[in-house]
């Protein structure tokens, strides 16, 4: 009997082993979405027209170009066109 009882107590530390390892990497994972370090995550959390915005040049002002007071700059926000940064808009604007 005491030979089996240590049996089974070694295969309870190995399923602990094994799972607390699975437990590690999915926290690792969840790390790098919620800190940005993975960009998948990243481009449409910072994409411009995700966030109702539009994007105009870097020297208008956003009140003046959209002909509306209620529109602001988001300062962090990039500015994509089919995927790629626009050189041309780098700014910008979103609703109040």
């Amino acid at each position: 009997m005491i030979k089996n009882l240590n049996k089974r107590g070694a295969e309870l530390s190995l399923n602990v082993i094994i799972i607390a390892a699975i437990a590690l990497i999915v926290l690792v994972i969840l790390v790098l979405i919620f800190t940005g370090r993975i960009a998948v995550f990243r481009v449409g959390v910072e994409d411009c027209g995700s966030k109702g915005g539009t994007c105009i040049a870097a020297k208008e002002d956003c009140r003046v170009k959209l002909k509306s007071d209620n529109y602001v700059s988001l300062p962090g926000a990039s500015c994509f066109t089919a995927g790629q940064k626009d050189p041309d808009n780098p700014k910008c604007c979103i609703p109040t």
